[in-house]
């Protein structure tokens, strides 16, 4: 039986930190990309002639240049990341990174809301045990 995270209790008090780590780091690590993809289009020039410049107030597609393992820092999310099934992992970054509605979330997946929702939950406790196991190690 699943309880709901209300905050209360180690468990979950662990569960909300790491999530607002999580989504911390991807957003600090997001917004250098963007950074970075802004100072090279001012002093390289396009050779796509059908590109059109980097706009500030536009994002680009993080999918097309990102390479997200790539860029974690933290050694033992990358592990525990890597270990994971693809479609865990698909699940997380789609929730957390790309910030999709769970509701979308469920229908890219072909599962009613709340089966979506369960497997974001497992994903999520696969995680935090892989970090733990990697602490203690």
């Amino acid at each position: 039986m699943t309880q709901r995270n209300d905050g209360r209790g180690e468990i979950n008090l662990l569960q909300n930190h790491f999530t607002a780590y999580l989504t911390v780091a991807v957003r600090r690590c997001k917004s250098r990309y963007l950074e970075d993809l802004r100072k090279l289009a001012v002093y390289e020039p396009s050779y796509d002639f059908q590109e059109t410049p980097l706009d500030s107030t536009e994002e680009p597609d993080l999918l097309s240049g990102l390479p997200l393992m790539d860029t974690i820092e933290n050694k033992a999310v990358y592990r525990a990341l890597k270990s994971m099934a693809p479609r865990d992992l698909e699940v997380l970054l789609d929730l957390i990174v790309y910030e999709m509605k769970p509701a979308e979330l469920a229908q890219k997946l072909g599962l009613t809301y709340q089966g979506a929702m369960a497997v974001y939950y497992r994903a999520r406790k696969k995680l935090l045990q892989q970090l733990k196991e990697d602490e203690k190690a």
